[in-house]
C-alpha cells in the first residue's frame, strides 16, 4: 500500500480534490460486481467504456461481448463537461455548480481506465449505486488527465480503509486485535464493499480471454451445453463456448473416446488458462498446441480424468 502525504490524505477526508472531465453517460448493470471475478469486472466496464464512447460518437460501434451484453440496460448519453470531486468518503458529479451525482464510497463496485492505445485510453468507467443504495451503474467520464484521476480514486479508497480501520480500533480494541486480515464490513458507511484498492480500481487492465478467441471459428459465444452436444458428433469434435452457470468463464466442450460428452473450464481460480500439465497465454494457443501436437486435453484429478482430443473443430454458424 502506497504511503500518503498527510496532507493530501486531510484534503481527501474534507473538501476532497476536484478534477475537470466530460461525463458521457451511464449503463444500467443488472449483477453485482462481487459476484464476478476481477477480469470479468474489468471486462463489464471496459464494454461500457466503449459502448457509451460509440454513443455519443467518439469511438466506431463494435460488436458487444454476449455475456456481458446479458447484464447491461440501456445507455443514458450525456456528453457535458462536470468537476468530479473526489473525496475519502464519496464522488460527486457537479455540472454547473450544480450537483447531478453522488455515489458513497460504500456504494462503490468498481472502476477501470479504458484500453490503453485506443480510442477509449483517457476515458474512464466506475460501477457504483446513487446515495440510497439503489440504480447501479456504469459512470463513463473522459479527461486528459484521467491517469491523475486514478490515482486520485485511489489515494481517497485507501484514506477510506485506513480511517475505517482507525475507528474500529478505537471502538473496540479487543475485536480488531483478533480480526486478522479479513476484509472490511459492507454495512460499515465508512468502508469499501469487498475489494481491496488494487482490485477497485483496474488500471487499464481490461481482460483479454475473450478478445482472444472471439474471432475464432471454433468459439460459438453463449450456447448452452444441450446445443453444444448436438453439434458434437463424434470423438474428436470439440468447439469453446461461454459458460452458461458460471459468468467469465469458458468452457470446452467434447466427446470421449467412448462417445461421451463431456466439458472441462478453461480457466483456473486465478483465471489462468491451463490443463493439468500447462499454462497457456490464451485459450487460442491451448487449442493450437493440442491439436498440432496430438495430445489430449485433460480434467484436475487423477479419478475419472476426462480426456478430450481436439482433431476436428466444430465451426459456428
Amino acid at each position: 500500500m502506497v504511503k500518503i502525504d498527510p496532507i493530501y490524505a486531510q484534503e481527501l477526508r474534507s473538501s476532497g480534490v476536484t478534477l475537470a472531465a466530460v461525463y458521457l453517460g451511464s449503463i444500467p448493470v443488472q449483477e453485482s460486481m462481487s459476484v464476478m471475478v476481477s477480469e470479468m469486472r474489468s471486462q463489464v466496464v471496459g464494454e461500457c467504456i466503449q459502448i457509451v464512447a460509440a454513443k455519443v460518437g467518439l469511438t466506431p460501434e463494435r460488436d458487444v461481448n454476449p455475456i456481458v451484453a446479458r447484464i447491461i440496460g440501456e445507455v443514458k448519453q450525456e456528453n457535458f463537461n462536470v468537476d468530479l470531486n473526489i473525496s475519502s468518503k464519496m464522488v460527486k458529479v457537479i455540472r454547473s455548480s450544480r450537483l447531478i451525482q453522488r455515489h458513497p464510497l460504500s456504494f462503490f463496485s468498481f472502476g477501470s481506465q479504458g484500453q490503453r492505445g485506443t480510442d477509449t485510453e483517457n476515458m474512464f468507467g466506475y460501477i457504483a449505486k446513487n446515495k440510497n443504495g439503489e440504480d447501479r451503474r456504469c459512470h463513463v467520464m473522459s479527461s486528459k488527465a484521467v491517469q491523475k484521476l486514478l490515482d486520485t480514486l485511489v489515494a481517497a479508497i485507501q484514506v477510506n480503509t485506513e480511517d475505517a480501520k482507525a475507528k474500529e480500533m478505537a471502538e473496540n480494541p479487543q475485536a480488531a486485535s483478533t480480526s486478522g486480515t479479513s476484509g472490511p464490513s459492507s454495512t460499515d458507511p465508512l468502508r469499501p464493499p469487498k475489494f481491496t484498492c488494487t482490485e477497485y480500481v483496474a488500471l487499464g487492465r481490461i481482460t483479454l480471454v475473450y478478445e482472444n478467441v472471439k474471432n475464432q471459428p471454433w468459439y460459438h459465444g453463449h450456447i448452452s451445453r444441450d446445443i453444444a452436444q448436438s453439434l458434437i458428433r463424434q470423438p474428436g469434435d470439440f468447439l469453446v463456448r461461454c459458460s452458461d452457470h458460471t459468468t467469465g468463464k469458458f468452457v470446452l466442450s467434447g466427446m470421449t473416446e467412448h462417445g461421451d460428452h463431456k466439458h472441462l473450464i478453461l480457466l483456473d481460480e486465478k483465471n489462468q488458462v491451463r490443463t493439468p500439465e500447462k499454462t497457456f497465454p490464451t485459450i487460442t494457443e491451448l487449442v493450437r498446441s493440442h491439436m498440432e501436437n496430438g495430445q489430449p486435453v485433460r480434467s484436475d484429478g487423477p479419478q475419472n480424468q476426462t480426456a478430450l482430443m481436439l482433431e476436428n473443430a466444430i465451426p459456428r454458424g
